[in-house]
Protein backbone atom coordinates (compact mmCIF):
# COMPACT_ATOMS: atom_id res chain seq x y z
CA UNK A 1 0.00 0.00 0.00
CA UNK A 2 1.48 3.62 -1.33
CA UNK A 3 0.88 4.84 2.45
CA UNK A 4 2.11 8.90 3.56
CA UNK A 5 1.83 9.99 6.72
CA UNK A 6 0.33 13.74 7.98
CA UNK A 7 3.01 14.93 11.15
CA UNK A 8 0.56 17.20 13.14
CA UNK A 9 2.60 19.13 16.08
CA UNK A 10 1.12 21.01 19.08
CA UNK A 11 3.74 22.32 21.30
CA UNK A 12 6.18 19.38 22.03
CA UNK A 13 4.07 16.41 20.84
CA UNK A 14 3.42 15.32 17.45
CA UNK A 15 0.63 13.13 16.19
CA UNK A 16 1.42 10.52 13.34
CA UNK A 17 -1.86 9.43 10.76
CA UNK A 18 -1.33 7.15 7.91
CA UNK A 19 -2.92 8.68 5.05
CA UNK A 20 -3.43 5.91 2.08
CA UNK A 21 -2.82 7.10 -1.91
CA UNK A 22 -6.71 6.07 -2.51
CA UNK A 23 -7.56 8.31 -0.13
CA UNK A 24 -5.34 11.31 -0.93
CA UNK A 25 -7.15 10.66 -4.28
CA UNK A 26 -10.30 10.76 -2.87
CA UNK A 27 -9.49 14.17 -1.18
CA UNK A 28 -8.06 15.54 -3.80
CA UNK A 29 -5.19 16.98 -1.92
CA UNK A 30 -1.54 16.44 -0.31
CA UNK A 31 -2.48 16.71 3.64
CA UNK A 32 1.07 16.59 4.25
CA UNK A 33 2.28 19.62 2.12
CA UNK A 34 -0.62 21.34 2.94
CA UNK A 35 -0.16 21.60 6.62
CA UNK A 36 2.39 23.14 8.70
CA UNK A 37 4.76 21.76 11.10
CA UNK A 38 5.42 24.70 13.51
CA UNK A 39 4.42 25.31 16.74
CA UNK A 40 1.03 27.36 17.29
CA UNK A 41 -0.34 30.18 18.48
CA UNK A 42 -3.32 30.45 20.60
CA UNK A 43 -5.23 32.18 17.46
CA UNK A 44 -4.39 29.24 15.25
CA UNK A 45 -6.00 26.62 18.21
CA UNK A 46 -9.42 26.91 16.27
CA UNK A 47 -7.86 25.54 13.13
CA UNK A 48 -6.36 22.93 14.35
CA UNK A 49 -9.40 21.60 16.51
CA UNK A 50 -10.79 21.52 12.88
CA UNK A 51 -8.18 19.43 11.98
CA UNK A 52 -8.61 17.23 14.31
CA UNK A 53 -12.08 16.50 13.92
CA UNK A 54 -11.01 16.40 10.41
CA UNK A 55 -8.16 13.59 11.86
CA UNK A 56 -11.48 11.82 12.83
CA UNK A 57 -13.48 11.76 9.78
CA UNK A 58 -10.74 10.98 7.72
CA UNK A 59 -10.32 7.31 10.07
CA UNK A 60 -13.95 6.71 9.87
CA UNK A 61 -13.89 7.01 5.59
CA UNK A 62 -11.21 4.38 5.90
CA UNK A 63 -13.12 2.54 8.00
CA UNK A 64 -16.30 2.41 5.91
CA UNK A 65 -14.71 2.12 2.97
CA UNK A 66 -16.56 5.24 1.17
CA UNK A 67 -15.66 4.87 -2.37
CA UNK A 68 -16.09 8.72 -2.93
CA UNK A 69 -16.42 12.37 -0.65
CA UNK A 70 -19.07 14.78 -1.35
CA UNK A 71 -18.15 17.84 -2.59
CA UNK A 72 -19.57 19.83 0.21
CA UNK A 73 -17.23 17.78 2.10
CA UNK A 74 -13.86 18.07 0.24
CA UNK A 75 -15.07 22.17 -0.48
CA UNK A 76 -14.99 22.14 3.55
CA UNK A 77 -12.13 20.84 4.11
CA UNK A 78 -9.91 22.60 1.28
CA UNK A 79 -11.75 26.20 3.27
CA UNK A 80 -9.49 25.41 5.70
CA UNK A 81 -6.43 23.28 4.21
CA UNK A 82 -5.97 24.45 0.46
CA UNK A 83 -4.45 22.26 -1.46
CA UNK A 84 -0.34 22.91 -2.58
CA UNK A 85 -0.05 25.25 -5.59
CA UNK A 86 2.38 23.53 -7.49
CA UNK A 87 2.61 25.75 -10.57
CA UNK A 88 5.36 27.98 -9.28
CA UNK A 89 8.38 25.76 -9.99
CA UNK A 90 10.26 27.21 -6.99
CA UNK A 91 7.98 25.40 -4.93
CA UNK A 92 10.30 22.05 -5.76
CA UNK A 93 12.82 24.25 -4.63
CA UNK A 94 11.39 25.72 -1.66
CA UNK A 95 10.44 21.74 -0.17
CA UNK A 96 14.05 20.93 1.27
CA UNK A 97 15.24 24.15 2.73
CA UNK A 98 18.30 23.42 3.23
CA UNK A 99 19.41 22.93 -0.37
CA UNK A 100 17.57 26.21 -1.44
CA UNK A 101 19.49 28.11 1.37
CA UNK A 102 22.69 26.90 -0.34
CA UNK A 103 23.71 29.15 -2.74
CA UNK A 104 25.15 26.47 -5.23
CA UNK A 105 21.60 24.59 -4.43
CA UNK A 106 23.87 21.16 -3.06
CA UNK A 107 21.32 18.48 -2.64
CA UNK A 108 21.88 17.87 0.87
CA UNK A 109 19.23 14.95 1.60
CA UNK A 110 21.16 12.56 -1.20
CA UNK A 111 24.50 12.80 -0.21
CA UNK A 112 23.59 12.60 3.27
CA UNK A 113 21.87 9.56 2.51
CA UNK A 114 24.90 7.92 0.71
CA UNK A 115 27.08 8.72 4.22
CA UNK A 116 24.80 6.89 5.53
CA UNK A 117 25.00 3.51 3.41
CA UNK A 118 28.98 4.39 3.76
CA UNK A 119 28.95 5.58 0.28
CA UNK A 120 31.70 7.79 0.73
CA UNK A 121 32.89 8.40 -2.46
CA UNK A 122 29.09 8.39 -3.88
CA UNK A 123 28.40 10.96 -1.21
CA UNK A 124 32.14 12.88 -2.50
CA UNK A 125 30.96 13.33 -5.88
CA UNK A 126 27.18 14.24 -6.02
CA UNK A 127 29.06 17.41 -3.94
CA UNK A 128 31.88 17.74 -6.66
CA UNK A 129 29.23 17.99 -9.17
CA UNK A 130 27.74 20.98 -7.08
CA UNK A 131 30.22 22.97 -5.27
CA UNK A 132 33.20 21.67 -6.93
CA UNK A 133 35.33 21.57 -3.27
CA UNK A 134 33.58 19.89 -0.87
CA UNK A 135 37.11 19.33 1.46
CA UNK A 136 37.48 22.71 1.60
CA UNK A 137 33.68 24.12 2.39
CA UNK A 138 33.48 21.03 4.73
CA UNK A 139 36.27 23.10 6.85
CA UNK A 140 35.16 26.74 6.21
CA UNK A 141 31.80 26.79 4.67
CA UNK A 142 29.48 29.83 6.12
CA UNK A 143 26.45 26.92 6.30
CA UNK A 144 23.77 28.78 4.83
CA UNK A 145 21.71 25.47 4.76
CA UNK A 146 21.82 24.98 8.57
CA UNK A 147 20.01 27.68 9.88
CA UNK A 148 17.20 26.25 7.29
CA UNK A 149 17.56 22.81 8.33
CA UNK A 150 14.05 21.76 9.43
CA UNK A 151 15.32 19.56 12.00
CA UNK A 152 15.62 23.04 14.00
CA UNK A 153 12.00 22.71 14.66
CA UNK A 154 11.93 20.14 16.44
CA UNK A 155 15.46 20.34 18.03
CA UNK A 156 18.04 22.80 19.25
CA UNK A 157 20.59 21.86 17.12
CA UNK A 158 20.41 21.20 12.81
CA UNK A 159 22.16 18.52 11.16
CA UNK A 160 25.74 19.14 10.84
CA UNK A 161 25.19 19.49 6.99
CA UNK A 162 28.54 21.04 6.56
CA UNK A 163 30.85 18.67 8.76
CA UNK A 164 29.04 15.68 6.56
CA UNK A 165 30.86 17.08 3.61
CA UNK A 166 33.93 16.70 5.44
CA UNK A 167 33.14 13.47 6.43
CA UNK A 168 32.47 12.54 2.62
CA UNK A 169 35.88 13.74 1.64
CA UNK A 170 37.76 12.54 4.39
CA UNK A 171 36.46 8.89 3.93
CA UNK A 172 36.08 9.00 0.37
CA UNK A 173 39.36 7.36 -0.77
CA UNK A 174 40.10 7.19 -4.97
CA UNK A 175 37.61 8.58 -6.61
CA UNK A 176 39.73 8.98 -10.01
CA UNK A 177 37.82 6.30 -11.73
CA UNK A 178 34.62 8.54 -10.77
CA UNK A 179 35.50 11.63 -12.57
CA UNK A 180 34.31 12.05 -16.10
CA UNK A 181 37.53 12.19 -18.99
CA UNK A 182 37.45 15.18 -21.08
CA UNK A 183 36.97 15.01 -24.28
CA UNK A 184 39.87 14.59 -27.00
CA UNK A 185 38.15 16.18 -29.33
CA UNK A 186 38.74 20.05 -28.58
CA UNK A 187 35.65 22.69 -30.21
CA UNK A 188 38.44 25.01 -31.10
CA UNK A 189 37.45 27.58 -28.20
CA UNK A 190 40.18 29.24 -25.81
CA UNK A 191 39.31 31.09 -22.85
CA UNK A 192 41.10 33.39 -20.94
CA UNK A 193 40.91 33.00 -16.84
CA UNK A 194 41.77 35.92 -15.02
CA UNK A 195 43.01 34.91 -11.37
CA UNK A 196 43.01 31.63 -10.05
CA UNK A 197 40.47 31.37 -7.10
CA UNK A 198 37.86 29.27 -7.08
CA UNK A 199 35.18 31.27 -9.41
CA UNK A 200 37.86 30.92 -12.07
CA UNK A 201 38.74 27.46 -11.29
CA UNK A 202 34.88 26.60 -11.39
CA UNK A 203 34.84 27.79 -15.14
CA UNK A 204 37.34 25.93 -16.04
CA UNK A 205 36.36 22.87 -14.54
CA UNK A 206 32.86 22.92 -16.50
CA UNK A 207 34.01 24.62 -19.37
CA UNK A 208 36.87 21.76 -19.91
CA UNK A 209 34.30 19.05 -19.97
CA UNK A 210 33.01 20.56 -22.89
CA UNK A 211 35.57 20.88 -24.98
CA UNK A 212 36.63 24.06 -24.61
CA UNK A 213 40.65 24.52 -23.87
CA UNK A 214 41.49 26.98 -20.58
CA UNK A 215 44.64 28.86 -19.76
CA UNK A 216 44.45 30.87 -16.15
CA UNK A 217 46.55 34.00 -15.21
CA UNK A 218 47.28 34.28 -11.42
CA UNK A 219 49.95 36.66 -10.38
CA UNK A 220 50.59 34.58 -7.14
CA UNK A 221 53.19 31.35 -7.36
CA UNK A 222 49.51 28.96 -7.13
CA UNK A 223 46.29 28.74 -7.42
CA UNK A 224 43.43 28.85 -5.36
CA UNK A 225 43.05 32.64 -4.61
CA UNK A 226 41.36 33.70 -1.03
CA UNK A 227 40.89 30.12 -0.04
CA UNK A 228 45.24 29.64 -0.06
CA UNK A 229 45.82 33.32 1.05
CA UNK A 230 43.22 34.18 3.56
CA UNK A 231 42.14 30.74 5.34
CA UNK A 232 44.91 29.60 7.82
CA UNK A 233 46.46 26.04 7.96
CA UNK A 234 45.21 25.59 11.00
CA UNK A 235 41.45 25.71 9.47
CA UNK A 236 42.30 24.57 6.07
CA UNK A 237 44.85 21.98 5.70
CA UNK A 238 47.56 22.87 2.84
CA UNK A 239 47.22 18.78 1.92
CA UNK A 240 43.59 19.19 0.78
CA UNK A 241 43.63 22.91 -0.33
CA UNK A 242 46.21 21.32 -3.05
CA UNK A 243 44.15 18.26 -3.22
CA UNK A 244 41.24 19.95 -4.55
CA UNK A 245 43.10 22.32 -6.76
CA UNK A 246 45.24 20.04 -8.45
CA UNK A 247 42.22 17.88 -9.27
CA UNK A 248 41.04 20.83 -11.23
CA UNK A 249 44.17 21.90 -12.61
CA UNK A 250 45.11 18.50 -13.72
CA UNK A 251 41.84 18.40 -15.84
CA UNK A 252 44.33 20.43 -18.48
CA UNK A 253 44.15 23.88 -17.75
CA UNK A 254 47.16 26.09 -19.28
CA UNK A 255 48.63 27.53 -16.27
CA UNK A 256 50.50 30.79 -16.25
CA UNK A 257 51.64 31.80 -12.25
CA UNK A 258 52.86 34.57 -11.41
CA UNK A 259 51.51 36.69 -13.96
CA UNK A 260 49.58 39.84 -12.89
CA UNK A 261 47.21 41.40 -15.92
CA UNK A 262 47.74 44.91 -15.25
CA UNK A 263 46.27 45.66 -19.32
CA UNK A 264 42.74 43.84 -20.59
CA UNK A 265 43.67 45.80 -23.39
CA UNK A 266 46.79 43.80 -24.15
CA UNK A 267 44.61 40.29 -22.87
CA UNK A 268 42.28 41.16 -25.43
CA UNK A 269 44.54 41.65 -28.18
CA UNK A 270 45.84 37.87 -27.61
CA UNK A 271 44.00 34.70 -29.28
CA UNK A 272 41.19 34.01 -26.94
CA UNK A 273 37.27 33.80 -27.60
CA UNK A 274 36.73 34.83 -24.60
CA UNK A 275 37.67 35.95 -21.14
CA UNK A 276 36.32 35.55 -17.25
CA UNK A 277 37.29 38.01 -14.90
CA UNK A 278 37.67 35.78 -11.40
CA UNK A 279 39.98 38.21 -9.71
CA UNK A 280 37.95 38.80 -6.49
CA UNK A 281 37.98 41.21 -3.90
CA UNK A 282 41.16 41.13 -2.07
CA UNK A 283 41.41 44.36 -0.96
CA UNK A 284 41.44 44.96 3.00
CA UNK A 285 40.22 48.03 5.12
CA UNK A 286 42.61 50.02 6.84
CA UNK A 287 41.95 53.19 9.49
CA UNK A 288 42.44 56.62 8.75
CA UNK A 289 43.52 57.66 12.93
CA UNK A 290 45.64 59.63 14.38
CA UNK A 291 48.84 57.97 14.80
CA UNK A 292 48.27 55.46 11.86
CA UNK A 293 51.34 57.02 9.34
CA UNK A 294 54.09 56.97 12.60
CA UNK A 295 53.14 53.47 13.49
CA UNK A 296 52.60 52.06 9.97
CA UNK A 297 55.66 49.53 11.02
CA UNK A 298 53.89 47.36 13.00
CA UNK A 299 49.87 48.03 11.68
CA UNK A 300 48.99 45.17 9.40
CA UNK A 301 45.81 45.46 6.98
CA UNK A 302 44.18 41.97 7.99
CA UNK A 303 44.00 39.46 4.52
CA UNK A 304 47.36 41.39 3.73
CA UNK A 305 49.20 39.73 6.93
CA UNK A 306 46.83 36.16 6.16
CA UNK A 307 48.33 36.20 2.73
CA UNK A 308 52.27 37.18 4.11
CA UNK A 309 51.69 34.08 6.49
CA UNK A 310 50.17 32.50 4.31
CA UNK A 311 53.39 32.00 1.52
CA UNK A 312 55.86 32.15 4.90
CA UNK A 313 56.62 35.65 4.00
CA UNK A 314 55.94 36.16 7.79
CA UNK A 315 56.39 33.47 10.87
CA UNK A 316 56.58 35.67 13.86
CA UNK A 317 54.97 38.60 15.63
CA UNK A 318 55.09 40.73 18.70
CA UNK A 319 54.15 39.31 21.93
CA UNK A 320 50.85 42.23 22.30
CA UNK A 321 48.30 41.88 19.37
CA UNK A 322 45.53 44.24 19.35
CA UNK A 323 42.81 43.02 16.46
CA UNK A 324 40.48 45.73 15.84
CA UNK A 325 37.37 44.59 14.00
CA UNK A 326 34.74 41.30 14.71
CA UNK A 327 34.67 39.90 11.35
CA UNK A 328 35.84 36.47 10.25
CA UNK A 329 38.97 37.86 8.94
CA UNK A 330 39.50 39.34 12.94
CA UNK A 331 38.93 35.91 14.03
CA UNK A 332 41.86 34.39 11.99
CA UNK A 333 44.25 36.95 12.53
CA UNK A 334 44.00 36.83 16.26
CA UNK A 335 44.27 32.97 16.71
CA UNK A 336 46.92 33.18 13.79
CA UNK A 337 48.61 35.46 16.19
CA UNK A 338 48.59 33.18 19.11
CA UNK A 339 50.06 30.36 16.55
CA UNK A 340 53.37 33.14 15.73
CA UNK A 341 54.04 33.54 19.40
CA UNK A 342 52.03 36.36 20.76
CA UNK A 343 51.61 36.25 24.56
CA UNK A 344 48.58 38.54 24.54
CA UNK A 345 46.09 39.26 21.93
CA UNK A 346 42.92 41.14 22.36
CA UNK A 347 40.18 41.88 20.17
CA UNK A 348 38.28 45.48 19.98
CA UNK A 349 34.84 45.65 18.38
CA UNK A 350 33.11 48.42 17.51
CA UNK A 351 29.59 47.03 17.80
CA UNK A 352 28.09 45.25 20.72
CA UNK A 353 29.16 41.70 21.02
CA UNK A 354 25.79 40.60 19.22
CA UNK A 355 25.91 42.22 16.56
CA UNK A 356 29.56 41.14 15.65
CA UNK A 357 29.61 39.76 11.96
CA UNK A 358 32.11 36.99 12.39
CA UNK A 359 30.08 33.49 12.35
CA UNK A 360 29.30 32.00 15.52
CA UNK A 361 31.38 29.31 15.88
CA UNK A 362 34.47 31.17 14.49
CA UNK A 363 33.93 33.43 17.71
CA UNK A 364 33.23 30.45 19.70
CA UNK A 365 36.49 28.93 18.56
CA UNK A 366 38.72 32.14 19.30
CA UNK A 367 37.38 32.00 22.79
CA UNK A 368 37.93 28.69 23.51
CA UNK A 369 41.49 29.93 23.21
CA UNK A 370 41.40 32.24 26.02
CA UNK A 371 41.56 35.30 23.55
CA UNK A 372 39.09 38.54 25.13
CA UNK A 373 36.46 40.15 22.47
Amino acid sequence: MDTRYLFKRHNTWWVKVAVPRTLREELGFDLRASLKTHSLTKAQEKRWNIVDNLKGEIEGVKNKRKADISVGERNKVQEYIPPTNTSNPQYYHKVVDCQYACPAHTPVPEYIRQISLGNYKEAYMINWESNVFPGILGRTCDRPCEPACRRTRTHEKPVAICRLKRVAYDRKGDTSNLIPKIPLNKNGKKIALVGGGPASLTVARDLLFLGYECVLFEKDPQAGGLMRTNIPAFRLPVEVLNDEVDLIINLGIETRFNTEITSMKSLLEEDFDAIFVGTGAPRGKDLNIEGRQEAKKNIHIGIDWLTSIAFEHTDSIGKKVLVLGGGNTAMDCCRSSLRLGADDVKVVVRSPFDQMKASEWEIEEAMEEHIPI
